[in-house]
């Protein structure tokens, strides 16, 4: 699969080009290309059984450099591949618009993950605090669009975004059965 993420990686430098522009574009698909990589290490740990949500929240503040500004605590969650990819990628989005526009553009900004489950469900809370005064995107993109799409599709979840003046609050709830899939209920 690395392999394979290295081709996909490279086949994008020549589309993309080495213009400015493209330059920008092209780091945005290879960081996406990395958290997916990353979600990939996790799963091959186990023989494609399943990662825990705790490896794959690292591995994606980790790719997007991060790590000294976020905080992640929770019960053991094991998601089955699917879920763990799609979590690697909803994490991915949420680092680097946190980079880009919210708590993690500012040196003293941190985020907070923090998951439960409750009634049957994963409830998953991503807290920005400490950025620049936060209000709703006047045009959503790719980011917002997988988010409320692939995690409603993929995960069976609601997606609520909170776009909080003292920083973004996401939160995703997600159904057991389709974050493990593995024959065991979430203790």
């Amino acid at each position: 699969m690395k392999n394979t993420l290295a081709v996909v990686q490279a086949l994008a430098r020549q589309t993309f080009g080495l213009e400015a522009a493209s330059a920008a574009q092209h780091e945005t698909f290879s960081r996406r290309l990395v958290a997916l990589a990353r979600a990939h290490d996790s799963l091959t740990q186990t023989h494609w059984e399943h990662a825990t949500l705790a490896d794959v929240i690292a591995g994606s503040v980790e790719s997007c450099g991060v790590s000294d500004q976020a905080q992640a605590s929770g019960p053991q969650v094991l998601l089955d591949p699917r879920a763990a990819v799609t979590f690697a990628l909803a994490l991915h989005e949420l680092c680097t618009n946190a980079i880009k526009y919210g708590a993690l553009s500012r040196p003293n900004g941190s985020v907070t993950i923090a998951w439960e489950w409750i009634g049957g469900q994963l409830h998953f809370v991503w807290t920005e605090a400490g950025g620049p005064q936060v209000s709703p995107p006047e045009k959503y993109g790719f980011g917002t669009r997988m988010l409320e799409r692939a995690l409603a599709g993929d995960l069976e979840a609601d997606v609520d975004l909170d776009y909080a003046a003292e920083g973004l609050v996401c939160t995703i709830k997600a159904n057991s059965g389709a974050l493990c899939r593995l024959g065991k209920e979430p203790s």
